[in-house]
This record gives structure tokens, C-alpha cells and sequence, in this order.
């Protein structure tokens, strides 16, 4: 396959089809159960009706593909083991030895392995669709080229249209193959415009120097390639694996008429893509060239974290060199976070509005945010971190969730642990506010305590992968000077942390003074 081949298959992409999802939902509301009680799943197949277009969903045959392929950045000490483990693992999987077969098995779902680009011989048992030996070290130069690039999407996109003739209803996708949880971190931190040490996890255990390593390489690696966040052909040839491209392709499997194949994309890649992803730049599409025009999402700048800065071609600004990089940033153009559900001739991307609303004490903040939920549709949650500690408290908590009712607010408690939030269905989060969470981590005994700031931002990252809005209330900080002595300096550095890094990914910053809004980036909608 070619790119403009490529590029040609992209431009058939429709939209989700908004009147089979709602068909789902009726179906599901209409059923002797409380609504949305069966929580995320319910919206998972309302997402897999509006992806295939039709509310009758035929999941009777399943399988899972697992893509194989080695990466030359292992040679950078970034894995426990070599590169032979890849292939042992692939002869397990052939023999059908490994967990995800056993857990296949219960699960009445077929597996495929399929070599994508391992190094040494073919593995018997494994389905070929080997583009070469392995990918090259990318702290050295580009891990394969633009073409081979290509050919790994066009080989994906194969395999994928070729399940779903064969009657495969439902296809999950996964990849092995040592090293590539550093594939998949360097991917994901050009694409989400997030730090390289945010996006890098221990992979199968690494140590404190391991994992150090790990993030070293992927610095470099960056440095050395300069990829190009507005071109994740770019990103994906430089710093990918041919494993990568295989899962993006697989999106493909319903592209032409007829098909009701849906896919559903779990990569582990550390903490970089959990559920579905593969994001992108373009002009107002996320993944141009990999998913197409169907797609919508929010841009922004960001002047990044560490001591170096790439801010990517299309954002005007260079990096510096020197010293330590244990964190990089990305610059305009960057996609922040996408969650993406594919199959058929169907792609739906979310990408939430974020909105930060900070003030002082008693500046009509809190009235302000709550005026802005109160334009959105759908559902309205209100995330309340107020710890109660007497009978006062309790009373004023009442009284609030009473009023919030009035305004069809579902009222959430969340006064630690943000991340464990879950939301029943997608709507407008509003969070009030970061302040008392602040705290709430910092001192409670079971909160994050000196990590209470990162902390809160894994926890806003899940809470914006739940909400089509999000809008967060803040108090600034640090506004009458800096010297603050102890634990008050502590609270509000750590704050300031929180304030300044949603800041940067936020679609709108808002300033409110004595009741007006002042906004800093964005525009009043």
C-alpha cells in the first residue's frame, strides 16, 4: 500500500451514526432495570451500535489478534530480558500456552498471533505479515521509514478486512513483543503533547535505574528524530513499532459497506494508551493521516515541562539542549487526550472541553462555573470535595446537594482519590474545587500525601477521559507574593502544580474578578 492509497481509504470515513446509538440507549432505558445501571458497559455498546450503525449487535464471533514485533531500542537497556523472549513468546502463543489464550478460551474467543516485524526466523503457527527483522534503535535515528510505515498500516488494515470476511464480529487487539512499552510511551508523549516521564511506566517491573533508562531513551530518542506532532506518520515511522501500526490499521475492519465488525483497542505501552487510542494533528482532525476526517478534537499549546522543550514544527519553537531531561513537553498543535472506539465504516472520537475557572475568595468563581454547566446538554455532575468532619458540615452539605438537585445536578463525592471517580454516563463534569483537594491529598493520612499533586492530575486525565465538558474551579495562588513558610508553602506549591499543569492542556482559562470573567485562553462560549 501506498500513502496516497492510504490517504484515499481515509477519505471514506463517515461519522458515528448518532441514530443507532440512540436506538441502544432506548433499548437499554427500556428494560426493567435502574437507567444506566449496568454503568460503562451500557455506554460501550451504544458505542458500538453508533460505530457499526446498527442497534442489533452480533458478537457471536470473537477474536483476538495479538501483533508480534521486536524493537531496536532494547539495546538502550530499557527491557528486563532480550529480545528472545519475543519469540518464546510467540511459540507459546502458537501453542496456545500463553494467558491471553487461556482467557480466550473462556471467553469462546479465537486467537491470532501474527509476526509483524519479529527479529530471527518466522515463527511456525504464526500468521506472517512481517515488514523486517525488527525495528532499528530509535535514540540512533528514525525505527523504520516512512514507507515501512505505511506497508505496517497497510498489512493491518489486510489482516483486519480479511477477519471480518470471515464472519468476525468482534476483534481485540493487542501487541507483544519486548521493548515496546517504550515504543508506545515515546508514541503517545509526541501525540498527547504530555511529558515523557508522565507517559513512561516500569513496563514488566523495572527498577528505579531501569525505569531511568527507559525514560532517558525516550528523550533521546525524541531529540534525535524530532518527530512531528501534527503528522503521526511521522511520530509512528520515528519512534514506533511495526506492532503500533498493525493496532491502528485495525480500525480498518469495517471500512467498506456492509461490515458490522466492531473493534475495541487495548494497548499497554506503561501507562501510556489504556483503552483505545492512537491520536493525531491535523487541521481539525485527530488522526490525519491514520483515522481521517470523521474525527473532532480540541487543540492547544503548551510550553511543556523539564528541561527540554520540543515544541514541534508546526509551533515555531525549538528545544534546548544540556543537562538532564527527565521530562519533555509539547507545543501547539498537540492533541491532549483522545479515547477512541472503531470499527465498521465508523469513528468516534472524544476529546472534552476542558475549562479552568480560578479566582479568589469569594470573586463569584464558583457562580461562574456552575453558569457554564448550566448551558451544556446531557448529564450534569457536580463533583464535591468537601470533607465532612461534624454535624455543621453535614448540614451544609445537604443543603448544597439539595440546591444542586434543583438544577439537575447528580452530586459525586470525591474528596480523595479523584481517580477512582467513575461516571455513569458521559456528560459536564464541574469540580469544586482544586483547592480543597489540594489539601484533602496532601494531609488526609489515605491521600497521596507529597506526591498529592500528581496525583490529582492522574485523576483529572481520568475524569476528562469520562466527560464531553470538564470544567474545574480553582484558587489562584501565590497572587499576594511568595513567602510562605512550612506546611502553608508546601499547599500552595502544590496547588500551583496542579493549577499550572491543567492550564497548559485546558481549552479555556478563565480568570473571575469581583464577578467578571477575565479569560486568559479561550473565549467565552
Amino acid at each position: 500500500m501506498t500513502e496516497t492509497e492510504l490517504n484515499a481509504l481515509l477519505a471514506g470515513i463517515t461519522p458515528a451514526n448518532e441514530a443507532a446509538r440512540a436506538a441502544a440507549h432506548a433499548h437499554w432505558a427500556s428494560l426493567a432495570k435502574p437507567l444506566g445501571g449496568l454503568g460503562r458497559l451500557e455506554t460501550m455498546l451504544e458505542d458500538a451500535a453508533a460505530l457499526t450503525g446498527s442497534a442489533e449487535l452480533d458478537l457471536s464471533r470473537r477474536v483476538v489478534v495479538v501483533l508480534c514485533a521486536d524493537n531496536g531500542v532494547v539495546a538502550q537497556g530499557v527491557s528486563q530480558t532480550g529480545q528472545e523472549v519475543t519469540r518464546a513468546v510467540a511459540e507459546n502463543l502458537a501453542m496456545r500456552r500463553t494467558s491471553v489464550c487461556q482467557m480466550a478460551r473462556t471467553a469462546h474467543c479465537d486467537v491470532l498471533p501474527v509476526d509483524m516485524g519479529m527479529a530471527g526466523e518466522p515463527v511456525p503457527g504464526v500468521r506472517s505479515c512481517r515488514i523486517a527483522a525488527g525495528t532499528a534503535d530509535f535514540t540512533k535515528g528514525p525505527a523504520m521509514s516512512r514507507a515501512e510505515a505505511v506497508q505496517a498500516v497497510g498489512e493491518g488494515i489486510a489482516l483486519a478486512r480479511e477477519l471480518a470476511e470471515d464472519g468476525y464480529r468482534l476483534i481485540a487487539t493487542g501487541e507483544m513483543g519486548i521493548g515496546n512499552t517504550t515504543t508506545s510511551s515515546a508514541v503517545a508523549a509526541v501525540l498527547l503533547g504530555q511529558p515523557v516521564e508522565l507517559m513512561t511506566g516500569r513496563g514488566a517491573g523495572l527498577s528505579d535505574e531501569g525505569l531511568a533508562r527507559k525514560v532517558d531513551a525516550i528523550c533521546r530518542g525524541i531529540l534525535k528524530n524530532e518527530p512531528d506532532p501534527e503528522d503521526p506518520l511521522d511520530v509512528l515511522s520515528k519512534l514506533g513499532g511495526f506492532d503500533i501500526a498493525g493496532c491502528a490499521a485495525s480500525f480498518w475492519a469495517g471500512r467498506w459497506p456492509g461490515c458490522r465488525c466492531w473493534q475495541m483497542v487495548y494497548q499497554r505501552g506503561g501507562r501510556a494508551v489504556r483503552r483505545a487510542a492512537v491520536p493525531g494533528g491535523g487541521k481539525g482532525c485527530v488522526c490525519k493521516p491514520l483515522l481521517g476526517r470523521a474525527c473532532r478534537a480540541h487543540r492547544a499549546g503548551s510550553t511543556g515541562q523539564g528541561t527540554h522543550h520540543y515544541g514541534g514544527a508546526a509551533s515555531g519553537r525549538g528545544h534546548r539542549r544540556g543537562g538532564q531531561h527527565p521530562a519533555v513537553g509539547y507545543g501547539a498543535g498537540r492533541i491532549r487526550r483522545v479515547l477512541l472506539l472503531c470499527g465498521g465504516r465508523h469513528c468516534a472520537v472524544y476529546a472534552p472541553m476542558l475549562t479552568l475557572v480560578l479566582g479568589g475568595a469569594a470573586s463569584g468563581k464558583s457562580e461562574y462555573a456552575e453558569s457554564l454547566v448550566l448551558r451544556t446538554t446531557g448529564p450534569r455532575y457536580y463533583l464535591a470535595t468537601m470533607q465532612v468532619w461534624d454535624a455543621e458540615c453535614a448540614a451544609r452539605v445537604e443543603k448544597h446537594r439539595k440546591m444542586r438537585a434543583a438544577k439537575q445536578f447528580v452530586t459525586v463525592e470525591c474528596p480523595l482519590h479523584l481517580d477512582n471517580v467513575r461516571l455513569p454516563a458521559r456528560g459536564t463534569a464541574l469540580l469544586e474545587d482544586l483547592g480543597n483537594l489540594a489539601a484533602n491529598e496532601l494531609y488526609d493520612p489515605a491521600g497521596a500525601g507529597e506526591n498529592a499533586a500528581k496525583a490529582i492530575l492522574h485523576g483529572l486525565e481520568s475524569l476528562a477521559a469520562q466527560c464531553e465538558n470538564l470544567i474545574v474551579v480553582s484558587n489562584e495562588v501565590f497572587s499576594g507574593g511568595a513567602d510562605y513558610a512550612g506546611d502553608t508553602g508546601r499547599y500552595l506549591l502544590a496547588l500551583a502544580q496542579v493549577n499550572n499543569a491543567f492550564a497548559a492542556r485546558a481549552d479555556a482559562v478563565v480568570r473571575v474578578v469581583c464577578g467578571i470573567p477575565v479569560y486568559y485562553k479561550g473565549v467565552e462560549k
